[in-house]
């Protein structure tokens, strides 16, 4: 589930990430949603809902070309 209610910064993008994926840093408002699932896929999702990056590997330098945008 994506995080949304009063704790959620207006327009912040949301990373869900598997548990073990450290915060990133970013100018860009941002929700980190560490997930329990045995799924390796990291999601950047829009303000808007639609999904803005995605993987299925740990891929560091991209998220954060990803978030620079």
């Amino acid at each position: 589930m994506i995080p949304t209610g009063p704790d959620t910064p207006d327009g912040a993008f949301v990373l869900v990430t598997p548990a073990d994926t450290p915060t990133p840093t970013s100018r860009t408002p941002l929700v980190h949603a560490p997930r329990t699932s045995d799924r390796a896929t990291t999601l950047l999702v829009r303000p808007d809902g639609y999904v803005a990056w995605a993987s299925d590997r740990p891929d560091p330098a991209a998220l954060q070309t990803a978030l620079a945008r």
